[in-house]
Formats: structure tokens, C-alpha cells, sequence
């Protein structure tokens, strides 16, 4: 129960947040972004957090341990690639859109149920990233979960 509870504060605190970041983003408010999504960053994956970006995925995903972290992580870098991409900067957006997706996989992998918003997630980055950027076994976890699947 207290795990649950945790959990439901986080993704509470994550629609927050995300919120605010588009918001910002969309009235072109790039810097106030980026700072929103930096204090996202620590406010919901922990004081670590910034360590996070300097790992690759998997071991990014043994350092966040739980499926919902790691999706409120891959969260907050599609947040970050939409930025990016508001900013003009197309190759950082790519680049953060490709971790991003990384990641979702891996919430599958760990078990997490995918919801109706994670498959609009996955459609959309599905939709920005290269396919031959991914691995297979990524490609076809991502297309078997993307938005047109019922959810089961």
C-alpha cells in the first residue's frame, strides 16, 4: 500500500510538471523549460536524478529499479526532445526522443501494463525516431504496444 501511494504521488506530481514544461515550451519560454524540467528531474526521480543523463539506458534503468520511475524518467525525456525541438535543435530532440523510446521498452520489458497515454507515447515516438536507430527486439516491442493495440 505504501509503494501504491508512492507511486500515485509521483505520477501526480510528473503530470504536474509535465504540465508546466509544455506549457512554458509552447510560449516559447525555452530556458523557463528547461529549469522546470530540471527541478522535475530531482523533485521526482530523486537528488541522483542528473546522474541519470550520463548513463546508457539499461543501466539507467537498474538505477531506477521500478517500472514507474523509469516511465516517469522516459517521461521527462520526451518532455526534454520536445523542447529541443521547439527550439530548432533537431539532432538533441532526436536524440532524446530515441532514449526516450529506449526507455518505454524497457517498461514493458520489466513488466509494467501499458496504458492508453504510454501507446500514444510509444506512437509518437515511434513516429520521430529512425527505425533502423532501434534494435529489433525494441522495434517490434514498441509496435506491439503502440496506440492502435487495444488495451488487454
Amino acid at each position: 500500500m505504501l509503494k501504491e501511494d508512492y507511486i500515485m504521488r509521483m505520477v501526480d506530481q510528473l503530470s504536474r510538471f509535465l504540465a508546466r514544461i509544455f506549457k512554458r515550451a509552447r510560449q516559447a519560454e525555452f530556458d523557463q523549460a528547461l529549469a522546470v524540467l530540471d527541478d522535475a528531474f530531482a523533485e521526482v526521480l530523486g537528488p541522483d536524478a542528473y546522474l541519470l543523463a550520463k548513463v546508457d539506458v539499461d543501466s539507467a534503468v537498474r538505477m531506477l529499479a521500478h517500472p514507474e520511475k523509469v516511465a516517469a524518467y522516459a517521461r521527462l525525456v520526451q518532455a526534454e526532445a520536445f523542447i529541443y525541438d521547439q527550439m530548432g535543435e533537431r539532432p538533441l530532440a532526436t536524440k532524446r526522443h530515441q532514449r526516450a523510446l529506449s526507455l518505454m521498452v524497457e517498461t514493458i520489458r520489466m513488466g509494467k501494463k501499458t496504458t492508453q497515454a504510454d501507446r500514444k507515447n510509444l506512437t509518437e515516438l515511434l513516429s520521430r525516431v529512425a527505425p533502423e536507430s532501434l534494435s529489433e527486439d525494441q522495434r517490434q516491442i514498441a509496435l506491439t504496444h503502440q496506440s492502435h493495440k487495444r488495451e488487454s
